[in-house]
């Protein structure tokens, strides 16, 4: 399934980072929307949107490190998502 990405907008700090969306529906964006619609939210700020997950820090830590991050980096072609514990 092919994605309509031609309104998106990126704010400067991701063309920064040079975050890029994938073009298809695909396993490693299914599972990331999964992730977020269980474990995120989307948060409204004055000029734009943050997108957070919360883990536990003990609990989920080898999940985290070893699925979710290095999910996130190839899904949206990104070398290292931010760490923030």
């Amino acid at each position: 399934m092919e994605l309509e990405l031609k309104s998106v907008e990126f704010s400067v700090f991701d063309k920064r980072r040079k975050i890029s969306l994938p073009h298809t529906l695909n396993s490693n964006l299914a599972e990331d929307i999964g992730i977020q619609i269980g474990d995120g939210c989307l948060c409204r700020g004055k000029k734009d949107y943050t997108i957070i997950c919360s883990f536990n820090a003990i609990e989920d830590k080898y999940y985290v490190d070893n699925f979710v991050i290095p999910l996130k980096n190839k899904t949206f072609q990104k070398r290292e998502f931010d760490k923030k514990r």
